[in-house]
Order: structure tokens, then sequence, then C-alpha cells
């Protein structure tokens, strides 16, 4: 047999050996892409959206997550959207920094935008929790009036609550259950005492209690004038609704009073929302830079208790007053807050 024999034998004998080793590597190459798809599809399922439609008298409103889990920490969209025919109207709840167990850290709404059915109001909540676990974004009120109708009295629409899946982001958690062997004692030798050790670490401190100082002074003045904004940009909402009659009465006080509420729980860190008018009498009282203002808020929240429970009806420029006074509260607190920072 020639060399020219060999070779081509040895080519032959090479492409028969080679052929099932390509097959069998595009083969597994296959199956990898077809479980990265699976693991993909999967993945998507887990962050998919939820959408829930309900309608509630002429209000129809849709309810929308952009996922149904998320890590600690990582931001969620809510969506609320209320089309209503020609002749009705909404409005959103007052904005809170919380909704349920997620923090809220913005709002966007877009009102009374005309579609070819009637009006749409959109608002969406950008969200947050700090908390793992199984959380449920809870049922949002949305208030209605139907002018069309005779009576011309608000009524509510309840969004749907969505279950949500917050995971942690730390792995590898002990079990409680399972202890661990006592270790042998470990011999540390202690470092060298040196002078200049000591002088430095003394520096150090010193420097980063100035440091904590600073912080804490322009933290709180931040925090103060975030929620004056906060309260003086509601308090501008709620005038032009009222300019709009747009609500009723008792719809208006409840409103005025849980912006002041909120507005004393951010900047003087007491839960005033959560207390009774006696409660936070007394709570005004004791509190050093709440009691100066304790007659007006007593006359402020006596008169919103007579129109929200004993039905007093408010007459002329009322209601007015009421923004008035809540703006002067909140400007003046804000005002002797910053001079006592200085």
């Amino acid at each position: 047999m020639n060399i020219r024999n060999m070779k081509m034998l040895a080519s032959v004998w090479f492409c028969r050996i080679l052929s099932p080793v390509v097959a069998i590597a595009l083969l597994l190459s296959l199956i990898d892409v077809e479980f990265s798809s699976a693991a993909s599809t999967e993945a998507s399922k887990t962050a998919a959206h939820s959408e829930f439609h309900t309608t509630q008298g002429p209000v129809q409103l849709t309810t929308r997550v952009d996922r149904n889990s998320a890590q600690v920490a990582e931001a969620i969209q809510l969506t609320l959207i209320a089309e209503v025919p020609d002749g009705v109207r909404v409005s959103f709840p007052a904005r809170t920094e919380q909704l349920g167990s997620f923090d809220i850290r913005k709002v966007e709404d877009q009102l009374d935008i005309p579609v070819a059915q009637g009006r749409k109001s959109t608002r969406t909540y950008f969200l947050e929790s700090l908390s793992p676990g199984e959380q449920e974004v809870p049922a949002v009120g949305v208030s209605y009036l139907d002018t069309r109708e005779a009576s011309n009295t608000r009524k509510l629409a309840m969004s749907d609550p969505v279950r949500i899946s917050i995971g942690s982001l730390l792995e590898g958690q002990t079990d409680p259950t399972q202890f661990r062997d006592i270790k042998g004692i470990v011999e540390i030798s202690p470092p060298a005492q040196e002078h200049h050790y000591v002088l430095l670490s003394i520096v150090a401190a010193s420097v980063l209690a100035g440091a904590g100082f600073a912080a804490t002074y322009y933290l709180r003045r931040d925090r103060d004038l975030s929620a004056s904004h906060w309260a003086l940009a509601e308090l501008d909402r709620l005038s032009l609704q009222h300019s709009a009659a747009e609500l009723s009465p008792t719809e208006f006080y409840t409103q005025v009073t849980d912006i002041v509420r909120n507005f004393i729980e951010r900047r003087f860190d007491v839960a005033a929302p959560r207390l009774t008018s006696a409660e936070f009498f007394q709570l005004v009282e004791q509190n050093h830079q709440l009691s100066p203002y304790l007659r007006p808020l007593r006359s402020f929240l006596e008169t919103a208790d007579m129109v929200k429970f004993a039905g007093l009806v408010p007459q002329g420029n009322d209601c007015d007053a009421a923004i008035a006074k809540a703006r002067n509260f909140v400007e003046a607190s804000s005002a002797t807050s910053l001079k006592e920072s200085a």
C-alpha cells in the first residue's frame, strides 16, 4: 500500500470517529438551549404581572402590578385605572407614606383624561417592602360622585387586593435546630501597646462624632422640609378639589385632618393618625414642640369632628378657613423647627 492510499484510509477512519462526537456535541448544545429556555420561561412566569378588573356602579376599575414577586427593597409598580362615563367624577385617596406593609416611594397621577367612553383617571404607586415573605397590597378606595343622580352623594369603589411574594437577599441562613460542636480555646496574642494608636483612636472618634452630629442636623432639617413641602402640596390639591366642588363636607374635613395628622407624624415622630381626638390633645399638651399649638389644633379638630360625626354643615368660607388654619400650622411649626435645629 502506497503512502497516498494510507492517507486516504486514515482520513476515512478519522471522519467515522469524529462524526458521532460532533453529533453528540450538537445534541448537548440543543439540550442546554432547551433547559435555558425553560428556565427563562419559568423566571418570566415568576415575575409576571397581575391585572384585575371590576365594575362598581359607573366605575370600571383596573388594578395592575408589574410583578408578582420581588426582592427586599426592589421597586414594585401598582397602577389603578378608573374609567367612568361623562358626568361622574372620581378622586383618589390622600397620599400617605404606607400602603399596608409596603412603603410608598412615589405617587404619580393622571387625572380626568378624555377617552372614547368618557373620562379616565390613573394613579401609579411605586412601592417597596423590607419584610421578606408573602405580602398583600390592600384594597384602595376610589371615591366617585355621579352628578347625573339626584342624591348627589359620593360613593366608594374598592380595588382588588394583590398578593406579592417578597424574597430575601440573604442566602445560607443557619438552621437554629442544628447545633455546632464547641471549639477549643483559641489563644490570641495581645497587640503591642503603643501610645500613638491611642491618640489616633481619640482623633478618629472625635471626627466620627462631629460627622454624626452634622449628619443628624442635616437629616433632621431635610425631614422637616420634606414633611412641610408634602403637607402644603396636599393642601393645595385639596383646595383645588374643594373649589371644583368634588368633595362632600365630610370627605373634605376627613382629608384635611388626615393631612394635618400625617404631617405631625412625619415632623414630630408621633403616631397622630392612629390616636383619638382625646388622646391626640393629651399628647399635644405633653409635647413641648406641639404644646404652643394646642388651642388652634383643638379648635380645628373639634370643628372637623362635628362635621364628620355630628352632621354639622359648614357655612360660607368655613372650608377655606380650615385649609388656611392647616397651612398656618404647618408653616409655623416648620419655621420653629428650623430655628431650634440652628
